[in-house]
């Protein structure tokens, strides 16, 4: 989450990102290959654990939004459209969050 948290500020205008093909292939290092795997783990999890009700809503919705607005953040990035850039730190922390609550939830039923 660091990494793409560093590479949409590379290819933001406050960054000094160089080419249009390097912005255009930030968001799937993580979200082609990282994400769908922690996908697949954190829906094993939630049902091994039996998340329920609120938790179970912020871990889903959150995981979603910071899966797949982060590479739309950065294609707008490459479009032209840079002030959506600040937009990906919410995702990334929304994306933190999830994965936080979902580790406290294991971590406190352990």
């Amino acid at each position: 989450m660091q990494w793409g948290t560093f590479n949409v500020y590379f290819t933001s205008p406050m960054g000094s990102g160089t080419t249009q093909t390097f912005q255009m292939s930030v968001g799937a290092h993580a979200h082609f290959g990282i994400l769908p795997i922690l996908a697949i783990v954190l829906g094993f999890a939630v049902d091994h654990y039996q998340v329920r009700g609120t938790r179970r809503t912020v871990v889903t919705w959150f995981y979603i939004a910071g899966q797949w607005l982060p590479p739309a953040t950065v294609l707008g990035i490459a479009m032209g459209y840079g002030m959506v850039a600040i937009s990906a730190y919410l995702w990334g922390l929304l994306l933190f969050v999830a994965v936080a609550t979902m580790a406290w939830t294991a971590y406190s039923d352990a």
